[in-house]
């Protein structure tokens, strides 16, 4: 079975309610919130390494700034199977302007009027462009499994797995990833990252968390 590291990561800026509803690109988006955690799930750490980010010498929070994003907001999922403990890790994470630039789109976050309409285009349909094309390697290298579709505007939803090697040893994960626009951050990605071996199981009771609308 694999074994995770203590990992996740969590930083707001100021002001920015970790359980509210807000109005983004028309649509009722809802922020990531540890009240939302599934019955058999516990909240975990909010610090901690993420072998997906590819840096095991830093926070996963650390690692996310370093890469230039603006920030991420996230939390370890504990689930008890027996006598064994699995792991996942969810977080929002916000690219910014210069995340955006680092992906090698040219975009910034959209000015949004209060009716909830967007006032200037978004730039999500080319950052699902980018990961879909396997050139979004600011993170670990990464293989799509199933490319990122608008399901409704302003919300494309996708899967990828990353392989990262520590020690001599492979950890294979599941990225279930929801692309979209926050009304605060702007693009932003919804990431559960859950290790190949425990996706079965898991992902269907955490699927939920990765709603992202009313």
């Amino acid at each position: 079975m694999m074994k995770y590291k203590a990992w996740c990561c969590a930083v707001l800026l100021a002001g920015a309610l970790t359980a509210s509803s807000v109005q983004a690109a028309g649509l009722r988006t809802v922020e990531l919130s540890a009240k939302d955690v599934p019955a058999g799930f516990t909240a975990g750490s909010t610090e901690g390494k993420a072998l997906f980010v590819g840096r095991t010498d830093m926070t996963a929070r650390a690692a996310f700034m370093d890469m230039g994003l603006l920030s991420a907001h996230s939390f370890l999922l504990n689930y008890k199977d027996n006598d064994i403990v699995k792991y996942a890790w969810i977080g929002d994470v916000r690219l910014g302007e210069q995340g955006l630039q680092r992906l090698g789109v040219n975009g910034s976050m959209p000015v949004i009027s209060a009716q909830g309409k967007d006032l200037e285009a978004s730039s999500l349909p080319e950052v699902a462009a980018v990961i879909n094309s396997g050139r979004a390697n600011i993170l670990a290298p990464y293989t799509v499994v199933e490319p990122l579709k608008e399901i409704k505007k302003g919300l494309y939803t996708g899967t990828l797995q990353v392989a990262t090697t520590e020690k001599g040893v492979t950890y294979k994960e599941v990225l279930h990833m929801v692309v979209y626009d926050n009304i605060y951050f702007g693009p932003t990605l919804r990431i559960l990252a859950i290790a190949d071996d425990d996706d079965a199981l898991l992902w269907p009771k955490l699927k939920q968390m990765m709603n992202v609308t009313k």
